[in-house]
Parts: C-alpha cells; structure tokens; sequence
C-alpha cells in the first residue's frame, strides 16, 4: 500500500531507502495496531514525533515526499486495520 501511494505521489526512491522504509514501516505498524488495541490514541502523536525527529536529516534535506507520503499512508492504513480489529474484538 505505502509503496502504491508513493509512486501515486512520484516519488524517487532508492532501493537502500526502500529497504529501510520497510524495516521501520513494519515495527512502526505494530506499534500503531498495539496503541490503537490498547485505546491509547495520544501515545499515536508520540510516535509520529519521534519519527519526525529521527528523520529530521530526511525533512531538511527536501526530500519530503518520500517522508511524507511513506509516513501518512503507513499511520493511515495501520490505524483503520487497528481500529477495525478493536471494533471486531469488542463485538466478539
């Protein structure tokens, strides 16, 4: 899905990069499905802060469309799917 937004948002991404999306994309999204299970909404903010401060260097650089749309596509999709699956177990 984050790979279809950012060529949707044309972003030019390397390989290297890619790879390192994917690894932080996959713990970010269990982090997210946890909070989101957990009712923690505002711990969610946290995260993406500290995402924000760790890919400072990324930001400045201008290379925000690759960021941007990796990041809100990840929080996006991993936040429905935990909302879902709260409201699916809450009916259980």
């Amino acid at each position: 899905m984050v790979s279809g937004a950012l060529k949707y948002a044309g972003a030019d991404v390397s390989e290297e990069e890619a790879d390192t999306g994917r690894a932080v994309g996959k713990v970010e999204n269990v982090l997210i499905l946890t909070l989101t299970l957990l009712g923690a909404y505002t711990a969610l903010g946290l995260v993406f802060t500290a995402k924000s401060i760790v890919r400072w260097q990324d930001i400045s650089s201008g290379n925000t469309t690759y960021y941007l749309t990796g990041s809100i596509a990840n929080v996006t999709y991993s936040l429905v799917f935990g909302v879902c699956l709260d409201y699916l177990l809450g009916t259980i």
